[in-house]
């Protein structure tokens, strides 16, 4: 069971913690306001009687939006984990960016019986995946290459799909067999998915370009992340967990907000020194960031320390043990 199994789930003691200690979304929401950087939105705590009556910043509609015959055929969450990978390849990937991907991998080797626990084509694609790394700074941009990028960040997307699934539902990579070669993989990904991402990549260099510089944790886990079954975050940029949600809805949801609090409590050890959490909505192009500490306290109506929350979250954690 996974961090966002357990917030999803109203049963577990992990739900109604968050349940319990911060229900108020709309504080969050009203908090918002523009910064000098349009591509950043920020947060602030302020008690609940000096807080706007309305909210002075709202999400609105998605400005990237893929161009579809049959929205209801588009693989939308793998879209979502594809683009996941490709941010990581703005930063500084390291090699452990696509841990989860290979465990997906290996897992479906295994469900063949394949004298090698890694297909054919994994392996190919991470030696595809080594190459462009090093070209992806001077390349970027070009529409070519972001769609080839875009394939192979699709197809560890389908990895990482297998393995969350614990193999248990139905994955286009089953049917290919260990033999398959990289090539067969890739045209898993539509033109309408590469086009989709290749956009994605665009609107996010022209948004959040002053962010791009900055040195990444690709895929962090926490000292707590065992506690819950697993739980990985998307980025680490300095001192501010990100989390990359490429979605066509218009509303900052509960459950979001709840999953980036989520990952800076489990850092138990304080191993990352998180003290901001954000969200970067891409198909919007907005990076919205609070404080940790101002968002705790937003959602809980009073102060909070990010100490004492951490605290109470393990005493919380060490009992599902």
């Amino acid at each position: 069971m996974s961090l966002v199994s357990h917030l999803k789930d109203t049963s577990s003691p992990v739900s109604r913690f968050f349940a319990e200690r911060f229900t108020n979304v709309s504080a969050a929401r009203a908090s918002l306001s523009p910064t000098d950087d349009p591509g950043i939105v920020l947060g602030r705590y302020l008690a609940s009687e000096d807080l706007p009556k309305r909210a002075a910043w709202r999400l609105g509609e998605p400005v990237v939006t893929p161009d579809l015959e049959d929205r209801r055929a588009y693989r939308w969450s793998t879209i979502g984990v594809a683009f996941d990978y490709r941010v990581r390849f703005f930063f500084a990937p390291s090699d452990g960016d696509h841990r989860v991907a290979r465990i997906g991998a290996e897992r479906l080797g295994n469900s063949w019986g394949a004298a090698s626990n890694v297909s054919r084509a994994y392996e190919e694609l991470e030696d595809r995946l080594l190459e462009l790394r090093h070209q992806e700074p001077a390349l970027r941009g070009d529409p070519e290459f972001e769609h080839q990028l875009g394939a192979l960040c699709f197809a560890l997307a389908l990895y990482e799909e297998y393995f969350r699934m614990g193999g248990a539902g139905r994955s286009p990579l089953e049917d290919l067999g260990p033999l398959t070669d990289l090539d067969t993989v890739l045209t898993l990904a539509s033109q309408s998915a590469r086009a989709d991402l290749a956009a994605l990549a665009r609107h996010l260099t022209m948004t959040q370009g002053a962010q791009l510089a900055s040195p990444i944790v690709p895929n962090p886990t926490f000292a707590g992340s065992h506690l819950v079954g697993g739980a990985d975050a998307d980025v680490i940029a300095g001192h501010r967990l990100i989390d990359v949600k490429t979605v066509t809805a218009s509303q900052i949801e509960r459950v979001d907000l709840w999953q980036i609090i989520g990952y800076a409590l489990l850092d138990l050890d304080r191993s990352y020194a998180v003290d901001e959490v954000g969200i970067y909505y891409s198909r919007h192009g907005v990076q919205v960031v609070w404080p940790l500490a101002d968002l705790l306290s937003l959602m809980s109506g009073r102060p909070v320390s990010a100490d004492d929350a951490r605290r109470d979250f393990e005493v919380i954690l060490r009992a599902l043990l």
